[in-house]
Formats: structure tokens, C-alpha cells, sequence
């Protein structure tokens, strides 16, 4: 695996939120495969994708499972996010760019140590 074969999953709301994530992923990190998905597609996209690091909204259990990492954006409408990675979960208010860039990095490294 090199550096850059991960794969992310953004299945965020609102759409608009989803969708300029993604594009800044693909843009800045041009060689990761990233994957916009509706919320409603997460578990069967994450069953077929099975991506290293998904960012949702909701947590389900597929996901849980089959990902190594994941932010989870904004629950109940809250100003804060919780990332996992690899087990170790950490609570924030607020995330910008920068820290999911930070999660996606350390993401990579996990993955390709493994």
C-alpha cells in the first residue's frame, strides 16, 4: 500500500457541507479515493467500499466495524465532533480543515503501517 491508496467516505449534513469536503480532499490529497455518499447509503457504501475513514453525521455500527477511522460531525446539531481513530477517540467543539486533514493523515500512516 502507498502512502496515498486510503480511502474516505464523507456522508455528512447538509449536502453542501459533504460535498466541499470532499472536493477539498480530492483536491489537497489528490491521491486518496474519496466518496461523497447520502447519509441514508452510508452502511451499504461502507460494505462495499469498506474505506479507511468515514465522516458522517451518525455513527452506525458498519461503520464502527469496518472502519479504521471516523469523525463524527455535528451530532444533534451541536457545535462539536468526535474522531476516532484507530480507538482513540477524542471530543471537540468546532473542527475545521485542518484537524480533518490531521485525522486523514494519521489515518494514512495507520494504514499503511498495517
Amino acid at each position: 500500500m502507498t502512502v496515498n491508496s486510503i480511502s474516505v467516505i464523507v456522508a455528512n449534513e447538509p449536502r453542501s457541507y459533504r460535498e466541499v469536503m470532499a472536493a477539498t480532499v480530492s483536491r489537497l490529497r489528490p491521491g486518496i479515493h474519496v466518496y461523497a455518499v447520502e447519509p441514508d447509503h452510508l452502511d451499504t457504501e461502507v460494505a462495499r467500499l469498506r474505506p479507511h475513514m468515514v465522516v458522517c453525521s451518525r455513527l452506525t455500527e458498519a461503520l464502527k466495524e469496518h472502519a479504521l477511522s471516523w469523525i463524527l460531525l455535528y451530532p444533534d446539531g451541536e457545535d462539536t465532533a468526535t474522531t476516532n481513530i484507530a480507538g482513540v477517540q477524542t471530543e471537540m467543539r468546532g473542527i475545521g480543515m485542518s484537524e480533518l486533514f490531521t485525522a486523514i493523515d494519521q489515518t494514512t500512516v495507520l494504514a499503511c503501517a498495517s
